[in-house]
Order: structure tokens, then sequence, then C-alpha cells
């Protein structure tokens, strides 16, 4: 029957258009919303569903059995189960933060204490952003209180293999004075010292499941291990992370038993951040957006009152670990990198590159407790990102950091050179140690990356890490435990370490900065010392029309020493004199734009704004001239949707009508964000 025949062919076309809409959208929902961390309407207050969790030597399901049974057992002990969550990793790039790195959070699910959002935001209005964390989360999801006995528990997987991972409990919100000063509150746990159920010490890092416990308390800390001990986890997984009592924090009151006290204690809140860095495995990165079950733990008014406090470190450093390894003191070095340096501008100068500027890229050896009581001051030497309120961007007790940001504190007049612009013959090259050829390091890199709204992030920035360091100084005779890296128009021939630099990864007048990131000297299990280290250098090479002229009147000379032949210089040049006038004429007739003084101006970038003394402003010709004017970025929002649905239908004309209809469905989080609240490194 034909007729039959056109409806089912209608039918069928009809549900294949819905088919293919409804995956379209459901796939679009899923990618962009996927993993489940910011909806304001949580549908499992308990936190993640079991397929979001991390698998490891225990399931989801085990691990929830085990947690059940110690809450039930630290109740009957006056120890009250609090807000509970997820601590879940980031998969995606973090945004504010350093593009070799993925972070984890802790998420608190359920309503926040009360009052606290609406403080948050009422601060956030009169001129002291407190509503997001990082730029990105919300400040009361992401954040909560401990009195001294109380504790915040994490019970998950390890990752998989890779150069370094850590988790800490930092400062949220110090109330007084008011701000967020981003401090993370003494020695991490990390890969080199982790306990887990395969292993403690640091000797079974990977795959396998750990118990962390944050807390003041030492009694606290015990009755938690003795509860998870009796619910079949054995105790060596147990992982401490001390909350420094005295200065660094101010609680809850003693036996508060909830957050409810928030505002008459004024406490400061606190968060988890974790880092992970170096996969040895790129496939191992869908470990990533998982997470697992934690959640808070509060001593009641009895437990508080039978139970003498036990918080006997009043400050991290009394009991952090001790750095430094002088059997791989980089300081022997000095000479072989002092001689590269003198290699390298050789060897630009014979392409026809002078060196016009030069900054050494100074250690971040910060002070923490200072982050936390004084606003004038910031981890960045000198303060030249202007950034003031009491900074310390997150900084790990296990790593060590190096940067350009003091660039504007040795010569202002130089700022202009840091500028990419694709029609100025720059080349930005950065020399040092590679710290992996010379300790026993869990993760390090370099970094290149433009000001801008892609600051530090994956399409905006170039990065080596330890592995592809090695051998880039052998262009220029190097030691082969040292590097040289770069980013230029035209990469000289041979340097392997050199990238192309182009608009398509650097914005227009960008002022270019540098990262040395150094994380975890295996044999401490923390950071290395700073005098151990030898600083970077940042150098930049400029080839202009003088040095142009110069190179090319070298190259003919070259060629006439070679050849010997007049006529040979006379057929490769002869086209020369003709176009020269040409190309001078429409240079002449192009509009210039007057040159402007070295001005001040800073431009937002993370949540601080860099304090830029900044030379005129190049631009490429045909294009509207700029004056380097600041350009505010807007701020990150979190959106969230509980669900998504997709429909569809097909229509078949013919005889007959064929009708199809799809449903299709979505959770998680999407993220819009942009640089303006958040730099962790």
């Amino acid at each position: 029957n034909p007729g039959a025949m056109l409806r089912s062919a209608a039918g069928a076309l009809g549900l294949t258009l819905t088919l293919a809409l409804t995956l379209t959208l459901t796939l679009t929902l899923t990618l962009t919303l996927v993993p489940t961390l910011a909806a304001e309407q949580e549908p499992l207050p308990e936190g993640l569903p079991h397929k979001y969790q991390q698998y490891c030597d225990t399931t989801p399901e085990e691990r929830d059995v085990v947690w059940a049974a110690a809450m039930a057992s630290l109740k009957a002990a006056g120890l009250n189960r609090g807000r509970q969550g997820t601590y879940a990793t980031w998969r995606g790039h973090f945004p504010g933060a350093n593009p070799q790195t993925n972070y984890g959070i802790g998420w608190m699910s359920g309503p926040s204490p009360r009052g606290y959002q609406a403080w948050l935001a009422k601060n956030t209005k009169e001129g002291i952003p407190l509503d997001k964390t990082w730029g990105v989360a919300p400040t009361d999801k992401v954040s909560f209180f401990l009195s001294r006995q109380d504790a915040y528990v994490a019970l998950g997987c390890t990752p998989p293999e890779l150069g370094y991972f850590h988790m800490k409990i930092g400062t949220g919100v110090r109330r007084y004075p008011l701000h967020m000063p981003s401090v993370l509150l003494g020695d991490t746990v990390n890969n080199a010292n982790v306990n887990t159920t395969m292993g403690s010490h640091g000797s079974a890092p990977y795959n396998a499941t750990y118990l962390y416990i944050g807390t003041a308390d030492d009694e606290t800390y015990s009755r938690i291990v003795a509860a998870f001990a009796a619910a079949g986890l054995p105790a060596q997984a147990a992982n401490r992370d001390v909350i420094p009592a005295g200065q660094w924090v101010r609680f809850l009151r003693d036996g508060a038993g909830s957050e409810a006290t928030w505002n008459e204690d004024e406490a400061d809140s606190l968060t988890i951040l974790g880092r992970y860095s170096g996969f040895a495995d790129k496939r191992q990165y869908e470990w990533l957006s998982t997470g697992c079950r934690a959640g808070l733990v509060h001593a009641t008014a009895d437990y508080a009152a039978q139970v003498e406090p036990r918080t006997t470190t009043a400050s991290p450093h009394a009991i952090a670990r001790p750095k430094g390894n002088p059997a791989t003191s980089e300081l022997p070095l000095h000479g072989k990198l002092t001689e590269l340096r003198a290699k390298l501008v050789s060897a630009m100068r014979a392409e026809g590159y002078e060196e016009v500027a030069s900054v050494p890229m100074s250690r971040d050896d910060r002070d923490d407790l200072r982050c936390l009581v004084d606003t004038g001051y910031n981890v960045f030497w000198g303060d030249t990102g202007g950034i003031g309120g009491g900074f310390c961007d997150n900084q790990a007790w296990d790593g060590l950091y190096m940067d350009t940001f003091a660039m504007p504190l040795y010569n202002p007049f130089d700022v202009g050179h840091y500028k990419f612009n694709p029609k100025v013959d720059r080349t930005f090259a950065i020399v040092g140690v590679n710290h992996a050829a010379v300790k026993n390091v869990g993760y390090n890199s370099i970094m290149l990356t433009g000001v801008s709204r892609k600051f530090e992030t994956p399409q905006g920035s170039k990065s080596w890490d330890g592995a592809k360091l090695f051998g880039t100084a052998d262009a220029f005779g190097g030691d082969p435990r040292l590097f040289a890296v770069g980013a230029a128009n035209s990469c000289p021939k041979g340097w392997t370490g050199c990238e192309p630099a182009t608009l398509k990864t650097f914005t227009l007048n960008s002022t270019m900065f540098s990262v040395d990131r150094f994380y975890l000297e295996r044999d401490t299990a923390t950071g290395p010392r700073a005098d151990e280290l030898l600083m970077s250098e940042f150098i930049v090479f400029e080839r202009g029309q003088a040095q142009a002229q110069a190179w090319l009147r070298r190259r003919r000379a070259a060629s006439m020493r070679r050849t010997e032949t007049p006529e040979y210089l006379r057929s490769r040049f002869q086209t020369r004199p003709k176009m020269i006038p040409r190309r001078r004429a429409r240079a002449r007739s192009a509009p210039r734009a007057p040159p402007r003084p070295a001005s001040a101006h800073s431009f937002a970038s993370s949540r601080f704004s860099f304090l830029v003394l900044e030379a005129p402003t190049e631009t490429v010709p045909g294009s509207a001239p700029t004056h380097g004017r600041g350009t505010e970025i807007p701020g990150s929002r979190t959106e969230a949707a509980p669900g998504g649905l997709g429909f569809g239908f097909g229509l078949g004309l013919g005889s007959g009508l064929g009708l199809g209809l799809g449903l299709g469905s979505g959770l998680g989080l999407g993220l819009d964000g942009s640089l303006d609240e958040a730099c962790l490194d």
C-alpha cells in the first residue's frame, strides 16, 4: 500500500529528526553542565551521585557504608554531623588559575548558615567583594565555619599517578580586618606524605582510599580516626590537616554544635583547596570532574564541657616540615647560567636582535600571617600588582613561585618593550635552571602569558613543563641542566625552546608575564628552600629598523666573502632599489598617532589589577591606535540548572502525516568565568 508506506516513512523521518535534535540538545546540556557542583538546588543533599564519585580500591557504595557507621558512632560520642557535601576536582581550566594545574574544591550541600549569604551580598554591594570565592564559586557554598573541636572530613580516592597533588584548608573570609586573604594555613597533605589504605607516608599515593580530617583539636582527630576504624577503614589511611589556632583563625565558640552562631561569634570562614599537576598518562585526566563524600563534624555543648580542647598548635610553622636539601642546591650552576645568558645574547645579536629589557623573576617568599592581618600586604613583590587587600594567592607551602610582577620596579621606562605586537620584531626569552634536572621535583613549569582577558588561560599562554625544558639550551651550548625558552615572531633556526608568538595566542599590546613554578621537593615532602634556587630571568630582544639594516649589511658582507663576486650581490638584490621608495612613500602617507609620555594605569586581571608604567603603545598599521587603557573585565558568574529537557518533532509530507517526539535531560554546572576575582597558582 503506497499510502501506508508513505505514512510509515514520514513517521520514521520524524522520529529520526527528533532523536537527532534531542541527542544534540542532551549532549550539549550534559557537556556544558557536568559536574553537578554549583546547582543552587542540589538534587542530592548528601553530595554527588555515585556515577560522578571516585573509584579505586573502594567503591562509593562501600565508602557510604563506612561513612554512615562512623557518623553514627561520633554522634553517640557528642560529635554531631553538620553540613554535608563533596570534595570534587575540576576537569577544565579553573578561571583565574594557571593552565598547567587542575583544582579541587569543597562544596557544601544544603542551605548555608542563616544570614550568611545575605551578609556576603551586602558587603559585596558596599565595595568588599565577598560573594564569590576565586571569582568563580559562591562563597556560602565553598566555605564553612568550625569551632576548635570541630572538623572537616572527606573520604575518597587519591588520583592516578601524577607529578603533584595536594589538599589543604585555608581562610575563606577573614572577619577582622574584613577581606579574603587567600591563605593556606600550613603544610599540605600531598603525594609525598599522604596516608592511604595501600600505604603510609607517601609510599602508595595513587588510586587508593584516604581519610582527610581537618581540625585544630588533637582529641577530635583521634576520635574521628577511631570511629572510621571501627567502621572498617584502616587507621593508616587517616591524614591530619592541622588548622592552627592563636592569631591564625577566629573560631566558633566551643560547643557551638553547628554553624548557626557564625555572626555572633564573628568567626572566620574556611575553605579547602587542592591542586593536581602533571598526570603521567594524559588519558588519566578523565579522573577529574569526580568527587567524594565530605562534611562537617561539630562538637556539642556537652562534649565541650566534658572534653578539654587540645589545640597545641598556635602556629603552623611549629610543625611545618623542614625545607632544603643542600646536596641538590642550584647555586653551583650560577657560572653556567651566566655563560648561557651571554651565549643567548650573542646568538640573538648574530640574528640582528639587540637586548632591550630584562628582569630577574623574583621569588614569592611570603608571610602568610601578615596576609591575614595586614590589608596593605600581598605576596607579590613590592605590590607592583596594585593588589593590596592582604592577598597571598592561595600559594601552597610545598611550592615556590618566581614571577615578573616586579618588572616595573627595575626600570619603568622599559615597560613598553614587554608588550606583544606582531608588527614589532620582538623575542621574549626566559633562561634559568630546570629544577627537574637538579632536584627531585614533583612538578615544575615555565609559563609565558599576556596580561589580558586571556591571562593564564590555555589559549593565551605558552608553557613548558620540566620534561619539555630538557634540551632547550642545547642550541646555545648550554649546560643540560639549564633551559632557554621563549616566544618570537620568527624563532632562530635550531632553537627548539622557541615557539611562535601570534595574535592567536597573545592579545595585541598585552604586557608579557612569566611564572616559574616548583611544586614539591619529594626528598623533603614539602617545598624547596628559596635560597637554594637560582632565579630565572626574562629577557626581551628587538630587531628594529637600525638593527635590521645592520643585520642586512652583515649578511651582505658575509655573502661577499663567500662568493667574492659583485655580480652575485647585484643579481640577488637588484629588485630592492625599485621597491624601497614605494614602501617609504606609503609609510609617509599613513597617519601617525602623536607620541604619548609614559603614564601609569591599571587594568584588571584575576582578583587584582596590575599597576604598569606604560610607554606609548604601538598599533598595528591600519588599526585604531590604543594607549593601553585598562580593560574592565566583567565578573565571573556561576550558573546552574537542575535539569534540561529537549523536544523535537519531524513532519513527513505525502498522503499521510508522521510525528515523532523525543525527550532528553542534562544536569550540572555551567561556568562563564572571567579573570576578575581569582588568581590561583
